[in-house]
C-alpha cells in the first residue's frame, strides 16, 4: 500500500508494485499536481496525471492542482467518492462523452468552485453533496452544472443533492 504524505507538493509516481493507495491521503494533498502510474502496474493507470483503475472505467482521483479544461474519457462508468474534491483550478469538467455513466458519487465535485460541469444523458442518480460540500456553503459550490434535459436537472436540484436551480442550465 502507498501512503502519500499530506502537504506534499508536486507529482506522485506509482510504480508497478503498488496495488493499493490510501485515498484519504491523496484527497488532502492540496499541492498534488499529477498522479502518474507505471504502465506495468496491474491495478492502476493514469491519463494526463489523473488516477484511474487499470481499465479506465473508474476515475479514482484528480490532483487538486489540475487546472483548465478536462474531458473525462468516454470509458469512465464510475467515480470514487470525492474524485474531484478541491480541484479549484478547473474552468470546465466535461462528462458528456461518458455514455455508460449513470450515477454521480458523494462529494464528487465538492470544492470545484470555478468549474462548470457538463453531464451526460444517462444520469439516473446524484449523490449527496455531489456539487458542493453542503447546500448552504456557497464557497464550496461549482459555478454551474449543464444538463441535457429537465429530468437530470430535477435530479441535480432535488434531494439529496439540492444544488441551486439558478446554477443549472439545460442544453
Amino acid at each position: 500500500m502507498l501512503v502519500f504524505p499530506m502537504g506534499k507538493k508536486g507529482g506522485l509516481s506509482l510504480p508497478d508494485t503498488v496495488s493499493s493507495v490510501s485515498l484519504p491521503d491523496l484527497g488532502f494533498c492540496s499541492g498534488l499536481t499529477a498522479i502518474n502510474v507505471a504502465s506495468e502496474n496491474r491495478c492502476y493507470s493514469s491519463v494526463d496525471g489523473v488516477l484511474f483503475n487499470k481499465n479506465k472505467t473508474k476515475l479514482i482521483r484528480c490532483p487538486a492542482q489540475r487546472s483548465g479544461n478536462f474531458s473525462v474519457p468516454s470509458s469512465v462508468t464510475d467515480f470514487k467518492e470525492e474524485a474531484f474534491s478541491g480541484c479549484k483550478g478547473f474552468a470546465t469538467i466535461d462528462l458528456s462523452n461518458c455514455t455508460g455513466l449513470t450515477s454521480l458519487s458523494w462529494g464528487l465535485f465538492m470544492g470545484c468552485t470555478n468549474a462548470t460541469i457538463t453531464l451526460p444523458a444517462g444520469i439516473t442518480s446524484v449523490g449527496d453533496h455531489a456539487f458542493d460540500f453542503d447546500g448552504y456553503n456557497v464557497d464550496s459550490r461549482c459555478q454551474k452544472v449543464i444538463v441535457p434535459n429537465q429530468t437530470i436537472k430535477d435530479l441535480v436540484t432535488g434531494s439529496p443533492s439540492n444544488f441551486p436551480v439558478d446554477r443549472v442550465e439545460v442544453q
